[in-house]
This record gives C-alpha cells, structure tokens and sequence, in this order.
C-alpha cells in the first residue's frame, strides 16, 4: 500500500521506498548544562516534555508549555493529508498508562482539526512505568516492545497509521509501538518524530 499520509508527494514515497524511515521535522539539541546558546526548536521541544500536572497554570513556564504545543500543532496542519483517512497513535510516556504528555496533547488536537484523522492517541500504553530513556533507561527493543501493550484495536485494524513520538534517538521507541500495531493487520506505520537528537 502507498502512503497518503503527507501532503507532499516526496514524503510519502520516501515511505513507500524504506518503511523503516523516521520523518522527523527538525534537530533537538540536548542540553548540558548551558541553556544560553540554545535554539527556538530545541527549546519548543524541551518545553512540550514538561509535566503539564506539575505545572503552574499562571507561572510563565506553562505558557511557553502551551505555546511550544501550538508551535508543533501547527507544524503538524502544514504537512499532514487533510483528505486522506489514517489513525494518528502515540508512543506512551515512560509511565505506567496513558499518562498525558505534550506529545499526546499535540496529537488530539490534530485529530480534532482535521476531520478524517482517526483518534488513536490511547491505542498504545505503557503497562508498568519505566525509566526515561534519557536519564538512563534502557534502550533495548524487546524491553520496549515488553513494556507496551494495545486496546481498541479494531479502531487500527486495516488502516494506515502515523505513530508519533516528540524525539527520537536511536528509533527504540518507535520501531517497538511500530512491532505491536503490526501484529494488528495495520495497512501501514509511519514512524514520526518531532525532533530527531543531533548531539
């Protein structure tokens, strides 16, 4: 099956081409130590991975938390088929359900604006929390995939689906979420990232 998920022709065959690519819409940066030097996409994404529990609805931290979503949502209006049908899932946090994240908030609200995007954003959960990836955790594929579980899947079942996470580094995460929608007689995934780490 030919991918119709993008807008631009290039990028859905880039898909057809190697299944196994990872769209990505920009370099995250990470930071040592030294936020002085940091660019605008870095720091968008730095700022969707807050806790938006934890954060103060009045602090300015939670309005460059909402700012960095709108950012990447519109981002996402630009390339995304607004005609084509195809379910949008989400790589789940690192803890324990389907926690919400920046990601996930970005990702429902695409699927609300445009009208053929199927929801999936609670297809994919995490069964019991694991380390963040970026403070240690374990980057091997079979701890992923063991740690990732799916509900509704009829609503993924013979359809195309664009899987997206906020950065990826290795591919890990991706290619596990992409491994267990595969065993659901999915049409196809597309693997996304917002960022991809450039170190």
């Amino acid at each position: 099956m030919s991918c119709t998920i993008f807008k631009n022709s290039e990028t859905n065959k880039k898909i057809d081409d190697n299944t196994e690519h990872i769209i990505t819409i920009g370099k995250y940066y990470p930071v040592r130590g030294d936020y002085s030097n940091i660019d605008e996409f870095t720091q968008n994404i730095i700022d969707i991975k807050k806790d938006d529990e934890m954060l103060d609805t009045k602090s300015a931290e939670y309005y460059y938390y909402k700012e960095a979503i709108n950012y990447f949502i519109k981002r996402l209006l630009v390339i995304l088929s607004d005609t084509e049908e195809y379910v949008l899932c989400v790589i789940p946090a690192h803890t324990k359900g389907t926690p919400l994240s920046g990601i996930r908030k970005i990702a429902k609200e695409v699927c609300s604006r445009l009208p053929k995007v199927i929801d999936g954003t609670g297809v994919l959960f995490r069964k019991y929390t694991v380390e963040k990836k970026s403070t240690g955790g374990l980057r091997d594929i079979q701890a992923e995939i063991h740690s990732i579980d799916m509900r509704n899947k009829d609503i993924v079942k013979d359809r195309q689906i664009l899987l997206i996470d906020d950065v990826t580094t290795t591919g890990t995460s991706l290619n596990s979420g992409k491994h267990i929608l595969i065993q659901s007689n999915v049409k196809l995934v597309v693997m996304f990232a917002l960022a991809k780490t450039h170190e």
